[in-house]
């Protein structure tokens, strides 16, 4: 058994990489919990944006399959996000800024100060100047660049408290890494963060703040001293492993030498009284022999002849008695049973009867996977909104359901129609909380209402212009009310007089001009009854339009249609109620 941290990571790398079987099953299990993305606590508007990243840029199910295979293979997962920026070189005497990529310049990293130097290929163009650029770093907007970044567990190095279980963290970075660095090439240059670049030119490790690394571990006993790190659960199996290598070694050996058999040609002994050992040399016959065998190859309808009779003997070919199959198959069951993966879950053979039991269990039994991706997504989400000033909000998965109990659901569906059950109790077995539910559906009935408005505000502006068009030719309340105001100035010698508004009423600071006024104000009065006759029968987008244009061409019109309307309709009303308590009543 491996007792030190290095060679656990090593053993549980070997066996990733080696056995098929291993790495299929554990694969299976971490993509079996990848779902659909949710944002709760937010408008369909508004989770667009955050949508569309998680998706078509971050690849959320990529990483999350990547983060649960480190996660399964090697008990530890350490990620960073890559925030992206734009790296600008500055004249340090005019203070000109050119963006990385567009103007020359040689990368040299040393180990004193300043460790990374932005050497110029020519002078500034602009004051001369001769000396090194000073870099400058600005944050990128552009969201479709943000990445996950994978460390090896072998490249880090953790202090753990564990009182208060804080943990520090740094990365060594590699040897190969520090090569690519070094060689100034713009693809390892124009992108990397200043920090790696200083690491690099002063040969050491790279620390992250707090909060900057999320590292994810699988349990551990509290009497091993782990030191903060995971212990994979393949050590756990470790012998069972070991065993099913064996049998596997062995298995290969059979393969080799016993699954196919020698065929052997002899001399057959005393043949017609003559022993052929003593009459022809072996050299000789085995040439004579080889060459029959060639030529049977090449024509196989092709006659042979031999001076005497030969022996034909099979040696070989037991391989299937010594390593049956049966024992491998139960090798391979234990070791994937010892990992909590059912053999008939990685072989994709359950039955129906027995899926949705044996899924509901599986899936208890693997609750640490769902809770690492909430994780996950809510540290990549975080880092988003204190970035970029997004919204804050809530991300979750959708709850997996392959498969239940369809008789169960039917029960619970029919109680709660009955209102026996609440929504609750009979939408869980669906993955469904009602609650959040019902928030989504008023949120989503405030979305539709929104878009409804819109489209009936531009259907009706629609309306409206056909209706004007249609009814140019005809007299309506608002010309009507237009003709008198003219009639009303021509009668009246031109405009009317201040303080009397257009219609001939006097304000409250004005007079009546003997019986003209009363005249004009009983014609209007006449007139208003005739239009509020003649609104009450429209329709009501048509009736708001004239009521509109009589507004604005005369405000006292208004109100005495608006008035002699109201009258109209509690006239109408109480005709209505006389007529209905004047029927006989049934019965009566």
């Amino acid at each position: 058994m491996p007792n030190d941290h290095n060679t656990i990571l090593w053993w549980a790398q070997y066996l990733w990489q080696s056995n098929d079987t291993f790495r299929q099953a554990l694969t299976r299990v971490g993509q079996h919990f990848i779902t659909d993305v949710n944002f709760p606590e937010l408008d369909p508007d508004e989770e667009s944006e955050l949508r569309d990243f998680f998706t078509n840029h971050f690849g959320y199910r990529t990483e999350l399959s990547n983060a649960a295979e480190n996660f399964l293979g090697y008990g530890n997962v350490f990620m960073s996000v890559y925030l992206p920026f734009r790296r600008f070189l500055k004249c340090s005497k005019c203070g000109s800024m050119h963006q990385i990529g567009r103007i020359g310049y040689k990368l040299e990293l040393t180990s004193v100060e300043p460790y990374v130097r932005w050497k110029r290929k020519e002078n500034c163009a602009n004051c001369g100047d001769s000396n090194n650029f000073e870099c400058l770093d600005l944050k990128d907007p552009d969201l479709s660049r943000v990445k996950l970044v994978f460390y090896s567990p072998f490249e880090i190095e953790m202090a753990y408290n564990r009182i208060s279980r804080k943990k520090e963290f740094w990365w060594k970075i590699d040897g190969d890494d520090r090569r690519d660095y070094q060689s100034g090439a713009p693809i390892f240059i124009e992108t990397t963060p200043m920090e790696v670049l200083e690491a690099v030119a002063r040969n050491a490790s790279v620390c992250f703040d707090e909060g900057e690394m999320l590292h994810l571990a699988e349990n551990v006993l509290a009497g091993i001293k782990s030191r903060g790190w995971g212990i994979p659960r393949t050590i756990s199996s470790f012998r069972t492993a070991w065993l099913n290598q064996v049998t596997n070694k062995a298995d290969q050996a059979v393969a080799l030498d016993y699954t196919l058999g020698m065929r052997i040609i002899s001399p057959a002994q005393n043949a017609g009284g003559i022993d052929p050992m003593q009459a022809h040399a072996l050299e000789g016959f085995a040439g004579r022999v080889q060459s029959m065998v060639n030529q049977h190859r090449l024509d196989p309808t092709r006659y042979h002849t031999s001076p005497y009779p030969l022996s034909y003997q099979f040696m070989g070919g037991e391989g299937a008695t010594l390593v049956p199959p049966d024992k491998l198959k139960f090798r391979q069951q234990e070791f994937l049973n010892g990992l909590g993966v059912p053999l008939e879950y990685h072989q994709m053979s359950l039955q129906v009867q027995a899926a949705p039991m044996a899924l509901r269990l599986f899936e208890a039994s693997w609750q640490i996977i769902p809770s690492m991706y909430g994780k996950v997504l809510d540290w990549v989400k975080d880092k988003l909104v204190k970035n970029y000033n997004l919204k804050p909000t809530k991300i979750v998965l959708q709850r997996t359901t392959i498969a239940d109990d369809m008789t169960r659901k039917q029960v619970l569906t029919q109680l709660m129609a009955a209102n026996q059950i609440s929504p609750q109790t009979a939408l869980e077995v669906y993955g469904v909380d009602a609650r959040d539910e019902v928030r989504k559906v008023f949120k989503h009935q405030d979305y539709v209402g929104k878009v409804q408005a819109e489209y009936e505000e531009k259907n009706m502006a629609k309306q409206e212009m056909g209706a004007t068009a249609a009814m140019s030719g005809n007299p309506t309340p608002s010309s009507m009310a237009n003709q008198m105001q003219q009639q009303q100035q021509a009668a009246q010698g031109g405009p009317p007089p201040p303080g009397v508004p257009m219609g001939g009423v006097p304000t409250s600071g004005g007079a009546l001009t003997g019986g003209q006024s009363s005249n004009t104000l009983t014609g209007m009065s006449q007139q208003a009854d005739q239009m509020a006759q003649q609104l009450v029968s429209m329709p009501e987008y048509e009736r708001k339009q004239q009521l509109r244009g009589i507004r604005e061409n005369n405000k006292d019109l208004h109100a005495l249609v608006t008035s002699a309307m109201d009258k109209l309709r509690r006239s109408a009303a109480s005709q209505g109620q006389q007529q209905l308590l004047q029927q006989p009543q049934a019965g009566g």
